[in-house]
């Protein structure tokens, strides 16, 4: 996850990095990200900041749940995020992890935005938890 302020050109350099092919490892940019800079397209943001984000957590949380780094599912040359990598490493955590975790992770990193939550969404879904885990703390 980053700060919105890393997709505006005015503010963070490592945008026109991005826009020469640069790697980025200090983040993981969703599938519209790559297709805007693709099309070097320097100003307005054809893509949701928000659900971006979403797409940046999903993929920490993959690359936790593998115990290292997402960065093989990026291709930066050609600026695409390569969707057979991804989904073959959500295959790859059903022999350690739940359905359940395991779909969560696949929700975050829907390629299309419309197919992902927003984190008023996933709010949502916690607060079902928030109790429980509050008292699973408190006994600790």
């Amino acid at each position: 996850m980053c700060d919105n302020a890393l997709f505006q050109p005015l503010y963070n350099p490592a945008y026109f990095g991005l826009l020469e092919g640069l790697e980025a490892k200090s983040h993981y940019p969703s599938p519209q990200v790559f297709k805007q800079y693709k099309n070097k397209e320097k100003s307005g943001t054809e893509f949701n900041p928000y659900k971006n984000d979403v797409y940046g957590l999903g993929m920490t949380i993959l690359a936790a749940a593998q115990l290292r780094h997402a960065d093989d599912a990026y291709d930066y040359k050609n600026k695409k995020v390569r969707q057979e990598i991804v989904d073959g490493s959500l295959r790859n955590l059903k022999a350690r992890y739940s359905e359940g975790f395991v779909e969560a992770i696949r929700v975050l990193l829907s390629p299309e935005e419309a197919g992902r939550p927003s984190f008023i969404d996933l709010d949502e879904e916690i607060k079902a938890f928030r109790s429980d885990i509050r008292a699973q703390a408190v006994s600790l």
